[in-house]
């Protein structure tokens, strides 16, 4: 999707492309219009504004355009963050924490000087299993593990989970009774990490197996890495957005408040997409579409330069490198500003040609990436000018302690010219009642 094309805040269609088919004579871009009544936008989380990121590669995400469009954004401020391998994109979660591996530090070629920088906190490692996100009120507790890595980046190192040998100095003996008792009821109480992790949960090592790791060889890369966003496009109880006739479904709808339970997302996913279904059923279904014009889409920010492939990938990771520094789950004001001023720029300047169609396509793809991480650039900057303190999953190091006071709001945001518009809202608190799961599902399948 290169645009949303509105009229009156009125959704008419999209603009895509189409890289795979163009008319090399006609339509040598594969540009492609959709005159439509209703837009169902299911494009999912913010996925490539992050380098460190578990996000599947061939994700990217489209929220940039619907922001161009005119939709509001809300909760940008609120992701996850967690340890995860980087060459596959993983979530290191439960088992592979439980059976306490080491973690050890590289030089920058990923070989030289391998060092511990945990110590002896197993029972921190342990804890990471069910405590997988970072959480700035565990900081000194499982979160440790998370500053940790961070650290050794800030150094220049590369960073590693193996399983092949205990962390130096290990003993089950060690472990606090909650945990020593886990690993005894489950069996796992073998001599390596990796003997642990085969009992407890092969396929785990199959997984990774598929994937050309060998854990009982080799170590894997690891960072904190962004996997999912609480925040996103503003809607309302049917899941249509500020702009009529467009709906946000699943992860790019900003629903999942600041501590989001596990199983929310599957479950939104599913509730969102079947509410905008009924509505647009129900309300939209005799609307006929109006021929959508292509000729006020903006394609000029495509200029006169001439890039390649990894010319354009390489773009891509520096643009998530700066967001991973400003925007992720560790948190200073003045790096906001800064990376924010250099985002501004970047769309300012944006100049970038190609008359490849796959190449054009990467193109619209980074200027997407662009003004996303400007809207969620500014929300962060917002949320700490109006003195945001940490919570969630990130810490705020220059604003120290837990966030209280803007608990009960949500902040919208709205992109225009590069540059945002913020409006604040209280939250409605959840409604208190006595539910009875069989009483409520009898009464439910009296009106079905």
């Amino acid at each position: 999707v290169i645009e949303i094309i509105t009229e009156n805040n009125i959704s008419r269609g999209l603009l895509a492309v189409n890289a795979m088919n163009p008319d090399t004579d006609v339509n040598p871009l594969g540009l492609t219009m959709f005159s439509c009544v209703n837009i169902v936008y299911a494009t999912g989380g913010p996925s490539a504004i992050y380098a460190s990121t578990v996000y599947p590669e061939s994700q990217t995400c489209a929220h940039g355009a619907a922001f161009r469009a005119g939709a509001e954004g809300v909760n940008l401020t609120e992701s996850q963050y967690g340890i995860a391998s980087t060459k596959f994109r993983w979530n290191l979660s439960g088992t592979f924490q439980q059976v306490i591996p080491r973690y050890i530090s590289t030089k920058e070629d990923g070989v030289s000087d391998p060092t511990e920088f945990i110590g002896e906190a197993f029972d921190n490692i342990f804890y990471k299993g069910y405590q997988w996100p970072f959480d700035p009120r565990k900081i000194s507790g499982s979160s440790s593990v998370d500053m940790a890595i961070y650290g050794e980046r800030l150094k220049g190192r590369r960073t590693f989970i193996d399983f092949t040998h205990n962390p130096e100095g290990f003993s089950i003996d060690k472990l606090t009774d909650e945990a020593r008792s886990y690993l005894a009821k489950s069996g796992a109480v073998q001599d390596s990490p990796i003997k642990r992790l085969r009992h407890m949960n092969n396929q785990a090592y199959e997984l990774y197996l598929s994937h050309g790791i060998d854990l009982e060889r080799e170590p894997i890369e690891i960072d904190v890495c962004a996997q999912h966003n609480n925040g996103g496009l503003a809607v309302d109880i049917r899941y249509e957005s500020s702009i009529k006739h467009l709906f946000a479904v699943g992860e790019v709808c900003g629903i999942f408040g600041v501590y989001r339970p596990g199983g929310s997302a599957l479950n939104s996913t599913q509730v969102s997409s079947l509410r905008a279904s009924q509505h647009i059923a129900s309300e939209y279904k005799t609307l006929k579409p109006i021929p959508a014009a292509a000729d006020s889409v903006l394609l000029d920010f495509y200029g006169v330069s001439e890039l390649t492939q990894a010319n354009i990938m390489e773009l891509r990771r520096a643009y998530g490198e700066r967001m991973s520094m400003a925007g992720a789950f560790i948190r200073n004001y003045d790096r906001v500003c800064a990376v924010q001023g250099c985002v501004e720029n970047e769309l300012r300047n944006f100049a970038y040609r190609s008359d490849d169609p796959v190449l054009f396509t990467e193109l619209t793809i980074n200027y997407d990436i662009l003004v996303t991480q400007y809207v969620y650039l500014s929300a962060i900057r917002e949320y700490i000018e109006k003195g945001g303190r940490s919570r969630g999953s990130y810490l705020i190091n220059d604003n120290p302690g837990i966030e209280t006071a803007l608990s009960d709001r949500l902040c919208y945001i709205k992109y225009a010219d590069f540059g945002t518009e913020c409006r604040w809202e209280r939250t409605h608190p959840i409604p208190s009642s006595e539910q009875w799961f069989e009483n409520i599902y009898n009464k439910y399948k009296k009106h079905i």
